[in-house]
């Protein structure tokens, strides 16, 4: 590939990408609109909130809960993972994800993460979403109706363009794989 084809070729994914955020965001708050359904089994916790929110301006996650269960909680055994609803539905727009990711201070004060972090969400999805809660610890963690257990993100996407070759560019790292640039 020469210069003239490497510079086009970050023009025309530069282009996609600026379509995108002009067609999904809105200008003046950069912002999406996402339908939710807020399920009967939804529980906002201590702080009793009645729906999404972002805690902070500028946050780029939102605060997904433990919904509400007959047995007023959840209990994660060592080393296991356990899907968790959260009483939410979301219709997201097409060309978006919603990544479900571990809260950072998760792991250290509460000994658990998002198994699959990040998990996604695809925007042709309509179920209740779920997090698959992982205990990183050595004892049962329990986790109530309402606790903040991952973080959501909405994100942009791209659906590749497959077009198949007989050979692909030469690159300076090749098929070296798995710590083949080494580790320090």
């Amino acid at each position: 590939m020469n210069k003239e084809q490497y510079v086009a070729m970050f023009q025309e994914v530069g282009g996609l990408a600026y379509d995108m955020m002009e067609q999904f965001f809105l200008p003046e708050a950069n912002k999406v609109p996402v339908k939710i359904i807020y399920l009967p089994t939804f529980c906002g916790g201590d702080d009793g909130i009645a729906e999404l929110k972002y805690e902070k301006e500028g946050d780029s996650g939102f605060d997904l809960r433990a919904a509400m269960n007959d047995a007023g909680g959840y209990q994660v055994a060592p080393q296991s993972t356990v899907a968790i609803p959260t009483g939410i539905k979301v219709a997201i727009p097409i060309g978006t994800e919603l990544q479900v990711r571990t809260r950072s201070g998760s792991p250290l004060k509460r000994g658990f993460n998002v198994a699959n972090s990040p998990g996604t969400v695809d925007s042709g999805y309509r179920g209740e979403i779920g997090v698959l809660v992982y205990n990183l610890s050595d004892e049962i963690v329990e986790i109530e109706c309402g606790e903040r257990i991952a973080q959501g993100v909405l994100c942009p996407v791209f659906q590749a363009e497959f077009i198949e070759v007989d050979e692909l560019d030469e690159t300076e790292r090749g098929e070296g794989a798995f710590n083949s640039t080494g580790v320090r």
